[in-house]
């Protein structure tokens, strides 16, 4: 089964593109930035994949140039606060299965699901980035095939999707592996047992409390945002995240920004607001 045959529904909302828009929650006040349109480029026939650095002023994303081409495109934020023109960190032809990107914290390196399996680049300096290098075993095998990498803000914790065998057949479950003395630990098959029967489409774990985030849903309906907390491999205190304008794909440290892909068409990338942290964040953490 290749990866590119997986996809996603999403009911189509109107949103109509403006700079700034107000949501009001039960449980909170959301706020949803659009991000120019130098990101937000009409002419692009998809963006995905949005995550940032912990300084919140790099941009890494997914963008599909042309019907031959896509790119990892990289935006920074410039001292008068406007975000700069974009550039490919590295691009892929029409052949490539290219599936989910992530920043480090640092905004230094970028991990990214290619052809099945997960590789990173390192940034060089003078918008320049090394050359592709495969993770490797034991996070990408031979004999699975590996996608939608998310980092965690520590660099420790790497996240990711792979395929297994469910009942003679095939299915895409989360995956945590953890950085111990600079080698990747064996992974570890995450649980969402409330929502065993429905897709992924993101999935991030963070460093200090494991708290976990996801977007799921069935290829039709009932699709959601939500978040959890890890224990024991199992995603346990599931709750759901009262927004429904898009996919939330990065979340920040503090809880308080993150992410969108806009639920609407073409998709747009957006920056989400809480007015409290989703979740309280530790002494450590603050």
């Amino acid at each position: 089964m290749r990866l590119e045959s997986l996809h996603y529904g999403m009911k189509h909302v109107s949103l109509y593109l403006l700079t700034f828009i107000s949501i009001s929650t039960h449980a909170q006040i959301v706020t949803v930035e659009l991000f120019p349109e130098n990101i937000n480029d009409h002419s692009s026939f998809n963006i995905s994949n949005p995550s940032m650095n912990d300084g919140e002023n790099r941009l890494c994303y997914k963008k599909v140039l042309d019907s031959t081409k896509e790119s990892i495109m990289i935006s920074d934020k410039t001292s008068d606060e406007k975000w700069s023109e974009p550039y490919p960190a590295i691009q892929f032809g029409a052949d490539d299965i290219f599936l989910g990107c992530s920043i480090s914290a640092d905004g230094s390196q970028i991990y990214f699901g290619l052809n099945n399996d997960i590789y990173k680049i390192d940034y060089v300096g003078e918008k320049g980035w090394s050359k592709a290098q495969l993770v490797g075993s034991p996070v990408s095998l031979e004999e699975t095939l590996e996608a939608y990498p998310s980092i965690s803000q520590n660099n420790q914790t790497l996240s990711f999707m792979r395929n297994i065998r469910v009942d003679d057949d095939w299915a895409f479950a989360p995956f945590v592996s953890f950085r111990k003395e600079n080698k990747w630990s064996d992974p570890q098959k995450i649980s969402i047992r409330e929502l065993a029967n429905e897709e992924l489409y993101a999935f991030y774990c963070d460093d200090e409390n494991k708290n976990v985030f996801f977007s799921s849903g069935t290829s039709q309906s009932n699709w959601g945002n939500y978040y959890g907390v890890l224990e024991n491999s199992v995603c346990t205190n599931v709750k759901k995240i009262d927004f429904t304008g898009g996919y939330i794909t990065w979340m920040s440290k503090n809880y308080k920004t993150g992410l969108v892909i806009t639920a609407t068409h073409p998709s747009r990338i957006a920056k989400i607001k809480f007015s409290v942290p989703l979740i309280e964040p530790t002494n450590k953490e603050k």
